[in-house]
C-alpha cells in the first residue's frame, strides 16, 4: 500500500495500515519483555482472546442447534444425521468449548493472586505485620474489588432486566424474557451484591441453582 500510495509514516492512513502489518506485529509479539519488569503477563492477552473466540463459537453453534431443534426436530434426532455430524473432526472444537470457560477461572485466579501478593509485599515494607493490619488489608481489598466491579455490573444487570426484553418481539422471545424478568425481580439483589453462589439455593435433586438475573456471573461472586 505504501508503494502504491506514497504517504508519510505519521499519516493516519499509514498508521491504520500498519495495524495489519504482519511482520511488524510479529516482531512486537515475539519481542522479549523489557528488563527490570517483575513479571511479564502480556501472554495472557492472547489466551484471553483465544478463549473469548472459543466461547463465542460454542454459543453461536449452540443457538443454531437449539433453533434448528425447534424448527426441525426430526432432523436432529435422526441417527444418520447425528452420526454424520459427530464424525467430523471439527465438532470436537465446538464440543470442547466448555473448557474455554475454565481458562477464565484460571486467568481470574492468577491475576487476583498476583495483585494480592504484590500488595502484600508493599504493605510489609510500609508497616509491621500484625493481626490488625492483616484484617485491615483484606477488608480494604474486598471493599476495593466490590466498588470496582459494582458500577459496571449494575449497568449490565439493569440492561438485562429492563432494556433487553424490549429490544424485540416474538412468541419465543417473550416466553424467555418474561421468565428472565421474573427471576430478576426476585433475585436482583443476590446478583448485585455477588451472593449468587450462595443464594438462591439449588435443587438437591439435580444440583442446579435457579436462574438468577444475569447468568454466567457466578465467577464474580
Amino acid at each position: 500500500v505504501k508503494l502504491l500510495v506514497p504517504l508519510k509514516d505519521d499519516h493516519a492512513f499509514t498508521r491504520l495500515v500498519d495495524c495489519f502489518d504482519f511482520c511488524k506485529n510479529w516482531h512486537q509479539l515475539m519481542a522479549k519483555p523489557a528488563s527490570g519488569r517483575e513479571l511479564d503477563l502480556t501472554a495472557l492477552n492472547g489466551l484471553r482472546a483465544v478463549s473469548m473466540f472459543w466461547v463465542i463459537l460454542g454459543h453461536t453453534l449452540s443457538y443454531i442447534i437449539w433453533i434448528g431443534g425447534i424448527a426441525y426436530p426430526a432432523r436432529l434426532i435422526t441417527p444418520n444425521n447425528m452420526n454424520m455430524v459427530l464424525k467430523n473432526w471439527f465438532i470436537s472444537i465446538y464440543a470442547g468449548g466448555f473448557f474455554a470457560v475454565d481458562t477464565f477461572f484460571f486467568l481470574s485466579g492468577l491475576l487476583v493472586a498476583f495483585i494480592a501478593s504484590r500488595e502484600i509485599a508493599k504493605a510489609k515494607w510500609r508497616r509491621p505485620v500484625t493481626a490488625r493490619s492483616e484484617m485491615f488489608f483484606w477488608a480494604a481489598y474486598v471493599v476495593n474489588r466490590f466498588l470496582r466491579l459494582l458500577p459496571t455490573f449494575a449497568a449490565v444487570l439493569f440492561f438485562f432486566w429492563k432494556i433487553a426484553p424490549s429490544l424485540s418481539s416474538s412468541p419465543i422471545w417473550k416466553l424467555n424474557w418474561d421468565q428472565h424478568s421474573k427471576d430478576c425481580s426476585k433475585y436482583w439483589w443476590s446478583d448485585l451484591f455477588f451472593l449468587n453462589n450462595f443464594f438462591p439455593v439449588g435443587n438437591p435433586a439435580d444440583g442446579l441453582a435457579p436462574t438468577t438475573c444475569v447468568g454466567g456471573t457466578g465467577y464474580l461472586a
